[in-house]
């Protein structure tokens, strides 16, 4: 499982352009994800059904890493919104936790009123699409392979079907020790 969850997080950052420094908030998302998602060892539930006896809400997922608008009140002639990435779900509180471009130094806030910006994204997944049916794909050169024997390997028999036999084995055997 650890393996799986350091895969989906190399995917996740890949795909999100986000820096590697947030590594740990995207494993954090991706265990999030796993938990609430069916599985079939547990009889197509979720571990979070499993373990809290409640139905895990759907409505709250975003994509990691797309763009998302927190607001603030911070007065009348400041910016009512402050631009930052998605990065997952805080523990033990309602919200989201964003990556924040827009302060500096850069760092992570939590916050109830988000706006998420989905056409963008959207429109990123379609050009990136266009892209990728542009490419095209590379011939397959064929090579041939001329196998030069060493020493060692002249002193070692084969029968009929290329394999080594076991006195080829045991000649080997002996020069190693």
């Amino acid at each position: 499982m650890n393996k799986t969850l350091m895969e989906r997080v190399r995917c996740v950052l890949f795909h999100s352009k986000l820096p590697e420094t947030l590594w740990a908030e995207a494993l954090y998302t991706a265990c999030y994800l796993i938990n609430t998602s069916l599985s079939t060892a547990l009889d197509f539930k979720t571990p979070y059904k499993v373990w809290s006896g409640r139905l895990a809400d759907y409505s709250k997922l975003r994509v990691f890493g797309c763009d998302a608008y927190a607001h603030t009140k911070q007065g009348k002639l400041e910016p009512r919104a402050l631009k930052c990435a998605f990065l997952g779900y805080p523990d033990g509180t309602k919200g989201y936790k964003l990556w924040c471009t827009d302060l500096k130094p850069l760092k992570c806030i939590i916050s109830r009123d988000v706006v998420f910006n989905k056409s963008k994204m959207l429109k990123e997944q379609v050009a990136a699409q266009a892209k990728i049916q542009k490419i095209p794909r590379a011939e397959i050169s064929h090579f041939e392979v001329e196998l030069i024997k060493s020493e060692d390997e002249q002193n070692i028999n084969f029968n009929e079907e290329n394999k080594v036999t076991d006195e080829g084995l045991q000649e080997i055997d002996k020069k190693d020790r």
